[in-house]
Order: C-alpha cells, then sequence, then structure tokens
C-alpha cells in the first residue's frame, strides 16, 4: 500500500513513515523519498497541478479528512493519483496524519462508486470555470489542438478568436469584484450564445477564447460587444478582439492565442477601434516591441536615447523661464523614434523608471556643467511616470542623482501625468507630500486629458498646471471660454500655469491675453537635443531669465486679468463701476514699459494712435498726456509692494479715475498694476 505517515515538528509537516508502496509510486528510494516529501517538492507533480496539491496540502492539519486529486509522474506520463489523508490520535495524544496514495489509472471500474463520483466531481473542477461556467484553460490546452485539426483535416480554416475586456478594473474599483464576476460571468454567457456550437473557454482573468470557422466573424464580435455594453449600463465597458488565422498544425493552440493576443493589444490604445486581425502589420509592431524592452538598456548605455530640451516661455517677459527634458530614440536598427513608440511599450512594462532616472542624471549634469562655467541656465522639469512610484526608493534615488550633481531641489520639477491620479490615489498622494518635503514642484501635466480633472486640483497640492495640447489641436468656438475658466481658476488657486502646444501668434496672444503664465509648443521652438540646446537658443533669439527675472515676473504672473474688479488675491484693489483697463506697467530707471494690457486698454491705445505695446510705452514716456502724467505720479507716491493709490485723471482721451498697485521691485526696477475706471468718452 502506498502510504506515508506524518508529524507536525515545530510547525513543519514533515515525514517519518513511507512504505515500500510508496517508493514504487514515487519512483524514489526511502531516503529520497523522506526528503522529497520533508521538503514540500512538487517537481513530479504535473506544472498545472501543483498549486492545486499545495493549496490541499494547507488543510492536510486541520479537516477530519481530505482528498485531492492531482497528476504525477511515473513511468514517464502522468497518471492521476488520489491523495486520501487522515488524523489519527496516538494513546498519548500524539497526532500522526496518514497519507494514502491511490494510482487511480490502476484501479479499476470495481475500485468503488466513490472513487467514481470523486473523480467525476475533480474532472468538473479540472476542466470548469467556477465563475462563468465555460470550459477553462486547463481544458483549452487539452482539447483545442485535436479541435484545430480536425477544422484542418474537413479543409477549413479555423480562427482563434481572444476576448479582451477592456475597462475591467476599473469596472472592479468601482463596483468590487462580486459585481465584476457578475460581469465575466454575462461575458462568458454572451459568447457562449453569440458562437453557439462553437469551442468557446474563459482562457485567464479577463479574456475568452473562442475557435470557429464561421465567416461572420465581424458581425458575432460586433453582437458581443453590444450585448456586453447594454449589460453593463452606463460604465465604461468594451472589448477588444484579436483574430488569428490558424492554418499551420505546426503552431500550438496557446501559441495561437498568443498571436490573437497581440493582434488584440495592438489596438488597446486606439478607442475607437475594437476588431483587429494578426497580419504582417501587427507581427511587426510586436516585433519592434520585443526589440524596444530588450534593447532600452543598451540604448540607454550607448546613448541612441537623447535628451532634448523645450523651452517654457514666461508670457510676460517674453524670456525662458523653464525647460522640460523629453527623451528621443535614435536607434541603429529602427531609425529615429519618437517617445510614442517607445514610452508606452517601457511603462506598461514597468521599466520606464530606469529611462526617467537616467534622463533625471542627464539633466542635472548639464545643469551643472552650466553652473560650473557661470553662464544662464533655466529650471528644468522631467516626467515622472505612474509606475516610477512602484519603485521603492524612488525618492532617495532621485535626491542622490540631484545631490551628488550639486543640483538644488528647487531647480527641478516633476509632471506627473492627469492619467496617474486615476489609480491608487492616496499613495500619488503620499509622493507629491514627499517631493514637497524634498523642496521640489510637482506639476499636473496633460490637465484636461482626463475624466478626474477638476478633482485632482481639488484632492492634490500641484504647484503648476499644465494645459493640454488638445484643447488647441481640435479647439472651437468654445475652446477660448474653457482656457479662460481653467488660468481664472489657477489664478484663484494660487497655481502657475503652462499652455502647450502653441503653434501660431494667434494662440500666443489669446493665452498671453488672458493671463496663462507660460507657453509651450512650436510657435517658439521643437524639441531641441541637449547638446546643441543652448547655442540653437541664442541663434532664435531667445533668453533665458535670470534668476532675479524669475522671481520678480512671477510675482507680476499673480494678477489675474479675467477678474478685473478683483485681479489681486488680497482684494486690495476697488470694485468701481464703469469702463475699466489693466495694464502691466515697469518702471526702471526712468524708462517705461507697458508689457500688458487687456482689451479695454487695446481700445484706448487706438485712439490716441498707439496700436502696440512699444509704441504706447514709448508715449507713456515722453508724453505729456495728464493720464500719463497722472500714472507716473502715482509712481512716485508708492514706496513698498502692496501699497496701492488712486487719483482723479482728466485726460482728452480719457475721463476717470486711476488705481495703482506696487506690485513687485527688484533694484531699481518696479512692477506696477494700473487699472483706470471711467466713462472712457473724450472730454468736452
Amino acid at each position: 500500500m502506498p502510504l506515508g505517515i506524518f508529524q507536525v515538528f515545530d510547525g513543519q509537516y514533515k515525514p517519518i513513515l513511507v512504505t515500500s508502496g510508496a517508493c514504487e509510486l514515487f519512483e524514489l528510494g526511502h531516503e529520497e523519498l523522506h526528503q522529497y516529501l520533508g521538503n514540500k517538492s512538487y517537481l513530479k507533480m504535473h506544472p498545472d497541478d501543483a498549486g492545486k496539491l499545495m493549496e490541499a496540502s494547507k488543510g492536510f492539519t486541520v479537516n477530519d479528512e481530505n482528498l485531492c486529486v492531482c497528476r504525477m509522474l511515473h513511468d514517464g506520463v502522468y497518471h492521476p493519483i488520489l491523495f486520501y489523508e487522515r488524523p489519527h490520535i496516538l494513546p498519548d495524544g500524539t497526532t500522526l496524519y496518514a497519507v494514502f496514495y491511490f494510482d487511480l489509472d490502476r484501479i479499476g471500474r470495481d475500485g468503488g462508486q466513490w472513487f467514481g463520483d470523486y473523480v467525476g466531481r475533480e474532472k468538473a473542477k479540472t476542466f470548469l470555470d467556477e465563475v462563468t461556467g465555460l470550459p477553462n484553460l486547463h481544458y483549452f490546452q487539452t482539447f483545442a489542438p485535436g479541435t484545430l485539426k480536425e477544422y484542418l483535416g474537413n479543409g477549413q480554416i479555423p480562427k482563434v478568436v481572444l476576448f479582451d475586456i477592456r475597462g475591467m478594473h476599473f469596472y472592479n474599483d468601482s463596483f468590487g469584484y462580486d459585481r465584476g464576476d457578475g460581469l465575466l460571468k454575462k461575458t462568458g454567457e454572451i459568447i457562449r450564445n453569440v458562437f453557439a456550437q462553437n469551442f468557446c473557454v474563459r482562457y485567464m482573468e479577463d479574456h475568452f477564447v473562442v475557435i470557429t470557422a464561421r465567416e461572420d466573424i465581424t458581425d458575432c464580435v460586433n453582437q458581443v460587444r453590444t450585448l456586453l455594453q447594454d449589460y453593463a449600463g452606463g460604465a465604461n465597458v468594451d472589448i477588444n478582439a484579436g483574430i488569428y488565422a490558424y492554418s499551420d498544425p505546426h503552431v500550438s493552440g496557446d501559441a495561437a492565442v498568443d498571436m490573437a493576443r497581440r493582434a488584440a493589444d495592438y489596438i488597446q490604445d486606439k478607442p475607437d477601434v475594437y476588431l483587429q486581425k494578426y497580419d504582417g502589420e501587427v507581427a511587426e509592431s510586436y516585433q519592434r516591441k520585443n526589440y524596444i524592452l530588450s534593447s532600452y538598456r543598451d540604448a540607454i548605455r550607448n546613448g541612441w536615447i537623447k535628451v532634448y530640451y523645450q523651452p517654457l516661455v514666461n508670457s510676460l517677459s517674453g524670456q525662458v523661464a523653464h525647460c522640460e527634458a523629453l527623451s528621443r530614440w535614435d536607434d541603429p536598427e529602427y531609425g529615429f523614434m519618437n517617445p510614442g513608440e517607445f514610452i508606452g511599450i517601457l511603462e506598461e512594462s514597468h521599466k520606464l523608471w530606469e529611462l526617467d532616472l537616467y534622463v533625471l542624471e542627464v539633466v542635472c549634469r548639464a545643469l551643472k556643467k552650466r553652473s560650473d562655467e557661470g553662464k544662464l541656465y533655466p529650471h528644468l522639469s522631467v516626467n515622472i511616470s505612474r509606475h516610477d512610484f512602484m519603485v521603492p526608493d524612488l525618492h532617495e534615488r532621485i535626491n542622490t542623482i540631484l545631490d551628488s550633481c550639486g543640483v538644488g531641489h528647487d531647480e527641478i520639477a516633476i509632471e506627473i501625468t492627469e492619467s496617474a491620479l486615476a489609480e491608487h490615489e492616496e499613495e500619488i498622494l503620499r509622493h507629491i507630500q514627499r517631493f514637497h518635503r524634498d523642496g521640489y514642484q510637482v506639476w499636473l501635466d496633460d490637465f484636461g486629458s482626463g475624466y478626474s480633472s477638476f478633482s485632482a486640483l481639488q484632492n492634490f497640492d500641484f504647484d503648476l498646471l499644465k494645459v493640454d495640447m488638445q484643447f488647441l489641436l481640435h479647439q472651437n468656438s468654445r475652446t477660448p471660454d474653457i482656457l479662460k475658466n481653467i488660468i481664472d481658476l489657477t489664478k484663484k488657486l494660487g497655481i502657475k500655469s503652462v499652455t502647450e502646444g502653441v503653434e501660431t501668434k494667434q494662440q500666443r496672444d489669446f493665452l498671453r491675453q488672458i493671463g496663462c503664465g507660460m507657453l509651450q509648443g512650436y510657435y517658439y521652438s521643437k524639441p531641441i537635443p541637449g547638446d546643441i540646446f543652448f547655442e540653437e537658443l541664442e541663434k532664435s533669439g531667445l533668453q533665458i531669465e535670470s534668476a532675479e527675472d524669475r522671481r520678480f515676473y512671477e510675482k507680476l504672473q499673480e494678477i489675474n486679468f479675467l477678474n478685473i474688479d478683483h485681479p489681486l488675491s488680497d482684494g486690495s484693489f476697488k470694485p468701481f463701476g464703469g469702463e475699466k483697463s489693466l495694464s502691466i506697467v515697469i518702471e526702471e530707471e526712468g524708462r517705461i514699459r507697458v508689457i500688458y494690457t487687456d482689451q479695454a486698454g487695446y481700445k484706448w491705445m487706438e485712439k490716441i494712435d498707439s496700436p502696440t505695446l512699444e509704441s504706447v510705452s514709448r508715449v507713456a514716456e515722453h508724453n505729456d498726456m495728464p493720464i500719463h502724467k497722472a500714472m507716473r505720479t502715482c509712481f512716485g507716491r508708492l514706496q513698498r509692494p502692496g501699497e496701492v493709490v488712486s487719483c482723479d485723471v482728466s485726460d482728452p482721451s480719457f475721463r476717470g479715475e486711476m488705481e495703482v498697485a506696487l506690485i513687485n521691485q527688484s533694484g531699481q526696477r518696479r512692477g506696477f498694476l494700473v487699472s483706470c475706471m471711467g466713462s472712457g468718452r473724450k472730454a468736452g
């Protein structure tokens, strides 16, 4: 009789006796079998059953009896072995556990009805998915090869169709796992009904596989999709379906599913496409993906991945205040690759953090070199992937890079995309708080690209908001009002702003007019390789802000031009009635420059034939118009930032009241907010 006797020593389940029958069944000597069972080895078990036996063994010392059927290697083939365990208590109180091993292949039909019933139940468990009631992965691996060959033998080309439920994780998070199981069960029911009489299984997780030779697959997939969306109601649930035409009998069933999965993965970032056949384009994409994953470290080591910089221009000073660090891959085999070709692949595989830290190190070395040369350099921002936060010592790694290069933490901003906030909100919040404690600015990138934009502003403490360039790429009649409200909101919340994707003078003028703090886009500069960035910047005429300029203009950027009654957050401006205008004027060593005015100000400038800021600055500096005299008088009365004075104005071009606030000063340079309020009519 194949039998093993076990006892618990120090919490460990150890064999104390094995019979010769057990040694014969396991094909091991007594000492070898003791060692095999004592080490809880599962090498002789079928790989698909090892986990099953492992789970069953956890109950061996708990239940009154235990049964488990697993396949074990014997005589070179796998035999179904019944493991039957019962505890026995000796007179002295010692508990022993007897485990009997029955090779079911050797037990005939008269081996007992309970064996047959048990084996039937075990087979059902072996081949049936408990959640959906469909056959499972084990069933597929057992019977799919024969099914595929049967189709080929009948002269048919079977199609392996893989269904991937898009949005399953979000559905579980939103409604709970019980509802999630309900969705899986309904999906299985829909697929089984639509593909009646065909081979259907729940392959794994939220993947289902169908083998069919039907010609109307597109219609069937569309029907599955429609029925599933109807069941899900308003939930954001959809499917991707990949199809592989099976024609080579040497391709295994699992390999066929893998190619169908590649087709489904190929369209995962295409929300309007839900069906894809495996073809040469999919194969090329998969090959490139594998190349990227296997070569990215070589690309970093060999300098194939280069760091580019794109400037962010202060809308008031016209100078470069920041730069965003970007990566480009110039590959010896595939040539130049944009970020869209490799960033997503590395992020999905949780490997992007290595590239992100490499970019950060390159940036810091460049800043250090520029600083050592005594040259101006802008602050820089680097992108952090949502998967970077899974690196246990991320903050220590980042701090070490900056500290070793002698770069101040306030010189680097951390950009986090809005999509990263959709998952693990509390964890992301802790990371943002840590970045702030370590002295970094944290920016919210791609604002407006997701569905949780305003929740992001409510729940997270960001220093700057980057408006998604899609607002400008696909603008319509609503775009100006949307942008105005976003900029107005940032001013009220005390958050800085950048709009990216600025490509035309018209876009620049509008964004500057509504008070967007910084502008980024091809209007100013495309991304430039880091090794020639400063040279190209100089050729373009763009200047880098000094630290003094940055501090000076940042204070002026706090003015909310969209709230004309309360442009300052402290409410020091009074809401007068009548026609109003807002302007920013800089006085430096007796010279006056008007660097901003609103639409009302431009209308007034047209009346005095000074349609540009440059021309009105010359008039204000050299002309003796009463309005300019009044303005200069107010300037002289103001001594400290925050002070506000007002005076009456009676001018041929304007009659009313002027209010002036000293916003900021640095040395001989002072910045004023000037508001003119009145009828705007010519004096009689």
